[in-house]
């Protein structure tokens, strides 16, 4: 993220009242496919309920290519980016997952 807002500040008068979405085409994921990426790094109980209803319904493939046409390409693949967040959190030592400290 932190490329894209240089991305952006860099290429401002061309950005300008502009609204672009931050990602790669190659990097469009399900919910239940980067669920199952973290799992390949972090060892939890991971499951899929059959009952209820996900009040998040967005499920469609977000597009990139405006931001690509100006120049901007993703460095880090998704499992590299959940490999770092792993570490971090790591590091964080989380005591209680229930609260924000």
């Amino acid at each position: 993220m932190a490329r894209a807002f240089l991305f952006a500040l860099e290429n401002y008068p061309g950005m300008r009242r502009e609204i672009y979405n931050v990602g790669s085409n190659s990097m469009n994921y399900s919910k239940e496919e980067i669920c199952r990426l973290i799992s390949k790094k972090v060892d939890y109980y991971l499951h899929f309920a059959n009952i209820g209803h996900d009040a998040d319904q967005r499920d469609y493939i977000v597009s990139y290519d405006k931001l690509e046409k100006l120049g901007f390409r993703t460095i880090i693949g998704m499992e590299e980016g959940i490999a770092e967040l792993v570490k971090v959190a790591e590091i964080l030592n989380i005591e209680s997952p229930y609260h924000n400290a």
